[in-house]
């Protein structure tokens, strides 16, 4: 009997097993790829912002430096000027003393010295001799160093490695956005191939493998990208 019982289903009609194990394969793998295109947004967010607050930190320490060099500038030059003082009362000092005997001195060149050392006197109160190089000039750069490194224990001066942080963050963002579109495509790709109808299994199977070919490779990008 069951030799004899006609097919229930038409010659070309294709059975529908197939069609719905491959419908659910490719709704699964469009619910991949969508959770997967979400964390790589997610991600990609996340990084962006994590490259303006490295911006906003270069930019920081580029107010600090430039703040503190204007500073540092005032300062030292007011050393030095106190240092022009002790040198200038200093060598006339000397040569008072050189040239007039102070002993017989008339009361002018008397109160001239006088002044001389007094303003000799209170102008290395001006200065710190430790700058004194051995021939007795100022030593401007060393303070300038010194000023500028005791300022950087306290405050950011160096903008460029935020600065270099943050292209590296936004270059990373940038992969990824990429990698999101590449996902895209694939979503795309599985959802055509959804919808195709049965009767096309061979542009059905094609756009999965290309589906899946992008799916597979995004996901890669992406784990590349985040341990790079």
């Amino acid at each position: 009997m069951t030799e004899n019982t006609p097919s229930l289903l038409p010659d070309n009609e294709v059975s529908p097993a197939p069609s719905r194990a491959f419908e659910t394969t490719m709704a699964i793998l469009i619910a991949v790829v969508t959770i997967a295109g979400a964390v790589v947004a997610w991600r990609a967010a996340l990084i962006d912002a994590v490259a303006g607050d490295a911006d906003f930190a270069g930019l920081t320490a580029t107010i600090n430096a430039a703040r503190t060099k204007i500073t540092n500038t005032n300062t030292v030059y007011e050393h030095y000027r106190g240092y022009t003082v002790y040198t200038r009362s200093s060598e006339l000092q000397h040569l008072l003393e050189d040239t007039v005997d102070l002993d017989q001195a008339s009361d002018l060149d008397l109160r001239e010295w006088a002044v001389s050392a007094q303003f000799a006197g209170d102008s290395q109160e001006l200065f710190s001799r430790r700058f004194l190089n051995e021939d007795g000039s100022y030593n401007l750069k060393r303070e300038f160093g010194e000023t500028w490194a005791e300022a950087g224990q306290s405050v950011d001066l160096a903008p460029a490695p935020h600065f270099i942080q943050a292209d590296g963050y936004r270059s990373k963002s940038s992969t990824l956005i990429m990698v999101f579109i590449i996902q895209a495509v694939a979503l795309l790709f599985f959802t055509v191939a959804e919808g195709l109808n049965p009767a096309r299994p061979a542009w059905r199977y094609s756009l999965a493998l290309l589906g899946l070919a992008a799916l597979i490779f995004s996901v890669v990008a992406a784990i590349f990208v985040e341990l790079g």
